[in-house]
């Protein structure tokens, strides 16, 4: 009976508090390194990611970019 009623109160603890169960969302822009103009991916907020692509003509430039922003 104490372990349903301990189960009981933690659920609802869960329930009402609002970060229990926060979301989180993860923003990639993907293939960045093949054209010259994909540097404006730059002007975007930081905590946007960037995947870039190891082969591409622009990869070592743009690794290094993103590296100095962080």
């Amino acid at each position: 009976m104490l372990k349903r009623v301990s189960q009981t109160a933690l659920c609802c603890f869960l329930l009402l508090s609002g970060s229990g169960f926060a979301a989180r969302l993860a923003i990639v822009i993907d293939d960045i390194g093949y054209r010259a103009d994909d540097q404006k991916i730059y002007n975007l907020p930081k905590e946007i990611s960037v995947a870039i692509i190891p082969s591409a003509p622009n990869a070592m430039a743009r690794a290094k970019q993103a590296k100095q922003q962080g």
